[in-house]
């Protein structure tokens, strides 16, 4: 039993100090093209964690949740466009952050989520997934 939860100890320790992938992605529906472009500070598992959402039915896209629903999880793929690249490792669990010299946690990891909706505002400026082509609503004056 101790082993165990040494091992275990081990394998959070392990995960957590991986590094942190942050970015931009796509989910695109292989059927019509549409296109909902999202971002994440942890894209490792995030197709998984989409996955699992829309299949629950409680996606907050409810376009892309009706569609999932009507053409099957098969119909739509997953692409990371975009990940943002430091002058450091960023670790799961943020110690890096931590550790930095009179660093505030909170202000850099804040910084990590502007950056990430800078590039999803650069993404869907370009991809434009409004109407038939993509399941973002377009902004009046945009």
């Amino acid at each position: 039993m101790e082993r165990n939860k040494e091992k275990r100890k081990q394998l959070v320790s392990e995960y957590q100090e991986r590094e942190r992938k942050m970015g931009i992605y796509q989910i695109k529906n292989e059927d019509n093209g549409k296109l909902f472009i999202g971002g994440s500070t942890n894209l490792e598992g995030l197709w998984n964690k989409e996955t699992f959402i829309l299949d629950l039915g409680s996606h907050m896209n409810k376009e892309l949740q009706r569609e999932w629903k009507q053409f099957g999880a098969e119909k739509f793929s997953f692409l990371i466009l975009e990940t943002i690249k430091f002058d450091h490792e960023v670790r799961y669990d943020y110690k890096d952050v931590f550790l930095a010299e009179g660093a505030d946690a909170g202000n850099v990891v804040r910084s990590y989520k502007r950056e990430i909706d800078r590039l999803k505002e650069k993404w869907i400026g370009e991809l434009q997934p409004y109407g038939e082509r993509g399941y973002h609503k377009q902004v009046e004056g945009t």
